[in-house]
């Protein structure tokens, strides 16, 4: 009777992964239902359980930890399990709930740029060498709104609107840092950019994609809007990295440009399974793999055109770039097509952040909309695959 019953529950058991597979294996991406349980523990193991559904607005290092703004400022030293809020701010904040919206770190000293979570208000750029010391910025306009800001070749860059929000914004104003204090640059209440989202250095010019143009410049005061775009006419830029010797300028409608300091060449538009042109994010390059990777986002490109949105793209550039250049299916280099179908697969990606860590050491993050920070570390020769922060 026993073994009846024992054999009549073990059928039951085998009946019941069999519905769910059957369930599944339509809908089921690349990695199957059996790779996500395997994947499910390493993967979330560290997760910060309140940022499992956030959507970080930057990463960045300072001395042997990493700060992050998810709604409010966020840290994490290497070798610490889970990021705390825990963190020490100016003094001049007091008791206040305030929000880190942009940041980054120049030659050993990082910058956050506060808002006053109640009233909306700029509470300026401050500067820290310790991560816990703070300085307030001086120079920026009290009459502009300070939208973000952002480094390249040692440079810090504010940048400045004439209206509260993106809708009422009508010309945009890029500052930098000299000494100790933000000075005006040449874009002055420009009406002919749109909003700088990121800038690269290379081969002694500035580049910034911003929006409908592409700025660039021989210094970071002497800039202008730049002689020379991609024939293509795609003028809906949405990030900007140094490669080789030129940049690589991705944009909202799918293509990704290249242009080597006295021509463009243009790749995409890159789609989806269903032919749907992606959006793509701010391009990063790790150049110690050779390899491209840009995120794919949900912003909106219109009232009805809501892009596609498949993790990220990696393209292997040791051949360098072509117009006939395609991500890799199977996230090869620094994943492999079950990590990342158990993890970023089917997310939408803002950017994602590279640092070196020495010692043949390196991390990249990739900051989503809705579902946390993620990370993948390279070290012992191998990276190590996603997993959440």
């Amino acid at each position: 009777m026993n073994v009846r019953r024992h054999a009549l529950n073990t059928l039951s058991i085998l009946a019941v992964v069999a519905a769910a597979v059957a369930l599944t294996s339509c809908a089921e991406d690349p990695a199957g239902i059996f790779s996500r349980v395997v994947n499910e523990k390493p993967i979330s193991n560290n997760m910060t359980k309140a940022l499992q559904y956030s959507s970080p607005s930057f990463v960045a290092r300072l001395g042997d930890s990493y700060y992050a703004g998810v709604g409010v400022f966020w840290a994490k030293a290497d070798g610490q399990a889970n990021w705390t809020n825990e963190v020490t701010l100016p003094a001049a904040f007091g008791s206040a709930t305030v929000l880190a919206g942009s940041g980054t770190v120049v030659g050993g000293t990082m910058y956050v740029l506060f808002t006053d979570s109640l009233t909306g208000n700029g509470l300026g750029v401050w500067s820290t060498a310790n991560g816990t010391d703070w300085t307030k910025v001086a120079g920026l306009p009290t009459d502009r709104y300070i939208r973000s800001i952002m480094a390249a070749n040692g440079t810090l860059f504010a940048i400045a609107a004439n209206g509260r929000s993106t809708s009422d914004a009508a010309a945009y104003s890029i500052y930098y840092l000299d000494g100790g204090s933000f000075v005006a640059s040449s874009i002055a209440d420009s009406a002919a950019i749109g909003l700088p989202s990121s800038v690269a250095y290379v081969s002694g010019s500035y580049w910034f994609a911003a929006g409908a143009a592409l700025v660039s410049g021989a210094s970071a005061g002497a800039l202008s809007v730049a002689a020379t775009e991609p024939p293509s006419g795609d003028s809906s830029y949405s990030g900007v990295c140094a490669y080789d010797s030129g940049v690589i300028v991705s944009t909202r409608t799918g293509y990704l440009h290249y242009y080597d300091g006295a021509a463009w060449t243009s790749a995409g538009p890159f789609v989806n399974a269903k032919d749907k042109v992606f959006s793509l994010s701010e391009p990063t390059y790790v150049a110690s793999d050779k390899v491209l990777l840009v995120g794919t986002n949900m912003k909106p490109r219109g009232s009805s055109d809501t892009p596609p949105v498949d993790g990220y793209l990696e393209f292997d550039l040791s051949g360098g770039f072509s117009a006939a250049i395609a991500p890799l299916a199977a996230h090869s280099i620094v994943s492999d097509a079950t990590n990342f179908a158990a993890s970023l697969s089917g997310t939408s990606i803002t950017s994602m952040p590279s640092f070196d860590l020495g010692g043949g050491k390196r991390r990249i993050f990739a900051l989503t909309d809705g579902v946390g920070p993620w990370s993948n570390t390279y070290e012992n020769g191998a990276w190590g695959g996603w997993v959440r922060e």
